[in-house]
C-alpha cells in the first residue's frame, strides 16, 4: 500500500478538533480524490501526509516520501532555481564552466550537464518564459508559483512514486491545465488530489475517493 492512515486526528492550537479518527488506505498505483466540505481540513490532511505537520493521534505510513504541491507556495526568499531544487546543480555547473576543478562541484552536478537547458525548457513549457532560474520566486504570482512547482516533474530524473496535490488547477490558464491533465492522466504512480474541478478529476483517471467529514463538534443540523 502507498498510504496507510490509522486513527488520525488533528487540532489547531486553541481551536476545536479539526478532524478525528480518520482511517483510510490508498493502494499502490491508485488515483484518489480527497473530498469533503469546506473546513473539514483537506489541506491540513495533505500536509500531514507530506510530513509537514504532526497528527495529534494516529499514525501515517507511506511507501515513499510524497511529492507534495500545496495550494499556496511561499517563496521564502529563494530563487526560481531554489524552488525547483536546481540551485546547487546550477551553481556547480557554472563554477565548472568558469574553470573549477573542485571534486565537490562535480559531485554536486552528478553529470547533469543539461540542467540549465532543462530548467529553461520546463519554464517555457509551463508558460513562464518571462523569468529565468535566477529570478526571485517572490516576483511570481500565486498561479505562476503553482506552475513553477509543476515544472519539477519535468526536471526530476526520478518520477515520484507518490504524488499529492492540493487544488492544482487554481489559477492555471487553459494551456497549463491541459498540460497538467495530460501529465497526470499518464502518470503511473500513486496520486492523491484535492480539487473542486470534477471534470479535471475525471479526466486524470481518478477512480476512488476518500471522504473527510466535518468533526462531530463542527457538524451542522
Amino acid at each position: 500500500m502507498s498510504i496507510i492512515a490509522s486513527g488520525i486526528s488533528y487540532r489547531h492550537s486553541h481551536r476545536p478538533t479539526l478532524f478525528e479518527n480518520v482511517t483510510f488506505i490508498v493502494a499502490d498505483g491508485a488515483k484518489v480524490s480527497l473530498i469533503g466540505p469546506n473546513g473539514a481540513g483537506k489541506s491540513t490532511l495533505l500536509q500531514l501526509l507530506a510530513g509537514r505537520l504532526t497528527p495529534a493521534t494516529g499514525s501515517i505510513v507511506t511507501s515513499s516520501h510524497p511529492y507534495f504541491i500545496p495550494q499556496q507556495t511561499v517563496p521564502d526568499g529563494r530563487s526560481i532555481a531554489g524552488l525547483l531544487g536546481a540551485a546547487d546543480k546550477l551553481r556547480a555547473l557554472r563554477a565548472i564552466y568558469a574553470g573549477s576543478v573542485d571534486p565537490a562541484d562535480f559531485e554536486t552536478l552528478d553529470d547533469d550537464w543539461t540542467i540549465e537547458e532543462r530548467c529553461r525548457a520546463a519554464l517555457d513549457e509551463w508558460g513562464l518564459r518571462r523569468v529565468g532560474p535566477d529570478t526571485p520566486a517572490a516576483a511570481l504570482s500565486g498561479g505562476e508559483r503553482m506552475r513553477l512547482m509543476l515544472c519539477c516533474l519535468m526536471l526530476s530524473n526520478h518520477v515520484p512514486d507518490l504524488f499529492v496535490l492540493d487544488e492544482p488547477t487554481n489559477n492555471l490558464d487553459i494551456g497549463s491545465l491541459a498540460i497538467l491533465t495530460d501529465t497526470l492522466r499518464n502518470y503511473r504512480g500513486t496520486l492523491l488530489v484535492v480539487s473542486h474541478d470534477d471534470r479535471f478529476v475525471r479526466e486524470i483517471g481518478a477512480t476512488h475517493t476518500v471522504e473527510l467529514p466535518l468533526a462531530p463538534s463542527e457538524e451542522r443540523p
